[in-house]
């Protein structure tokens, strides 16, 4: 199985991700409630024997875009919209660029030279095709900002 290295140059959207409190299953014996189970890889507690009951748990979960679109039931109108890829460097923020369309002109380059007249339109026709998506995000708590740089990214 391979991969690929692509470098995105053009605007797109920062997002802080979300903190939400939520209700998760979990698999625990109640004489030991550290230890979790995942699905049902044991019926009965390696250490007491008690059976292993189904239970919920609050936890604190960072919500993402996809999430976002999922808990929102905006999946079927917004998914194919904007690509979502996390920010290595500070797990808090997510970088979401089109998937319509090309903000540059420079995809088969080898090399590129920016002025500011094209960064200042990739923003604007940006802010266009994407202000409706960035309103939801501002209006849900994401704090949306515009922003145009170069990242890698690995597919």
């Amino acid at each position: 199985m391979g991969y690929s290295e692509k470098v995105y140059v053009g605007p797109f959207i920062k997002i802080k991700k979300k903190e939400v409190e939520d209700e998760v299953k979990v698999r625990k014996c109640s004489n030991h409630p550290l230890t979790k189970y995942t699905s049902h890889q044991v019926d009965y507690c390696p250490e007491c024997g008690e059976k292993i009951q189904d239970m919920v748990e609050k936890q604190i979960l960072k919500i993402n875009w996809y999430r976002f679109l999922d808990r929102n039931d905006l999946i079927d109108k917004y998914e194919d919209e904007l690509q979502d890829y996390d920010n290595p460097r500070n797990d808090d923020y997510e970088f979401l660029i089109s998937n319509r369309r090309s903000y540059n002109n420079f995809d088969e380059c080898d090399w590129i030279e920016l002025n500011l007249n094209q960064i200042a339109d990739a923003m604007t026709q940006f802010a266009l095709d994407y202000g409706e998506i960035m309103a939801l995000l501002s209006k849900c708590g994401f704090e949306p900002e515009l922003k145009f740089g170069c990242f890698k990214y690995i597919i």
